[in-house]
């Protein structure tokens, strides 16, 4: 249900099997109120590795796709991304690990206090949809579990006080194939220094 969480490497983990990832930026328009920007990431590697450097009796590899994009026009903000994963040997990694995981969003802001450039201090709203299904594909004989798959919507301020400091508050409604998720509420606080 949670896609290959569980397989993450614990204490010290071996580089038996090397792993490689990249990423490419497109900036299409770059103008003083517009802006849209493309990307495409990925992740190829090997899931043979164990705790402690051990061989983990499992043949499989793992490789992510994923393309987004960001776009600004004005007060508005508009950003997305598709994520794709592909788990070869998914029936060598437990009960429940999915051939195919794959997910997307798409979110839109509007800059309330400071519409154009500079936006140190500012207010904005913002709706956010997310889905995501950690069981696209099984391998044969897994069963499917009903929550594995997702959606999300969420609604929120982001405020600006200074440069260096947001606070963010949201409410979540969220929904999957089972009974269905609680709807949550959220308050953030976040600074650089």
């Amino acid at each position: 249900m949670n896609g290959i969480r569980g397989g993450r490497q614990e204490e010290r983990p071996g580089i038996s099997e090397m792993a490689l990832s990249g990423r490419v930026d497109w900036r299409a328009v770059q103008a003083d109120d517009a802006a849209l920007r493309f990307g495409l990431s990925g992740f190829a590697g090997g899931l043979d590795n164990g705790n402690q450097g051990t061989n983990p009796g499992v043949d499989g590899d793992l490789w992510i796709a994923c393309l987004d994009v960001r776009a600004t026009t004005g007060p508005f903000d508009f950003r997305g991304a598709y994520a794709y994963e592909n788990v070869q040997g998914a029936s060598d990694l437990g009960a429940g690990v999915a051939s195919a995981i794959d997910g997307f969003y798409v979110e839109s802001a509007w800059h309330v206090l400071r519409p154009g450039a500079g936006r140190e201090r500012d207010v904005a709203l913002f709706a956010r949809y997310d889905a995501v299904d950690t069981q696209k594909e099984l391998p044969s004989g897994t069963a499917r579990d009903p929550r594995g798959e997702r959606e999300e919507w969420t609604l929120g301020v982001t405020w600006l006080p200074i440069s260096s400091v947001v606070i963010k508050a949201d409410y979540q409604l969220r929904d999957d194939d089972a009974a269905g998720l609680p709807e949550r509420f959220n308050l953030g606080l976040g600074w650089s220094f």
